[in-house]
């Protein structure tokens, strides 16, 4: 069972060396195919790992917020919003390093403070990412 759970991890992780730019097969496929795998891999001889009863005991108020946070992150990146924050706020290079990050943080922690930490971390990620990369 172990087995299976790190062989799925390592396909995850190394997909990009080995999957053609036209395959089907992307980290989402990857990632049912192991949701899958709970119901059928078993924990005893007569139950597995992940049954019905489980499922319906998942939040899904709390799986609508991640769903919402990760396609707001998406959005941003693919409308090059990203890229236009990052590269207005080009000018913080010239600041000592301590200070930016002390900033980034100070603000950060005030957002959270005011919405959801999901769309703060989907929001900023992608933004700090793009910052660090020039």
């Amino acid at each position: 069972m172990l087995a299976v759970l790190f062989g799925v991890m390592v396909l995850m992780f190394t997909m990009p060396s080995w999957q053609p730019d036209s395959s089907f097969i992307t980290n989402s496929v990857i990632a049912i195919l192991r949701g899958i795998s709970l119901f059928v891999l078993p924990k005893t001889r007569s139950e597995s790992l992940m049954n019905w009863a489980g499922i319906e005991k998942v939040s899904f108020g709390l799986l609508f917020l991640l769903g919402g946070g990760f396609a707001l992150s998406l959005v941003f990146v693919d409308s090059g919003l990203v890229n236009w924050i990052a590269h207005s706020f080009a000018f913080v290079e010239d600041y000592p390093f301590e200070l930016v990050i002390f900033v980034l943080v100070a603000m950060i922690m005030f957002l959270t403070n005011v919405k959801s930490n999901t769309d703060t971390a989907a929001i900023f990620i992608p933004i700090v990412g793009t910052m660090a990369c020039f």
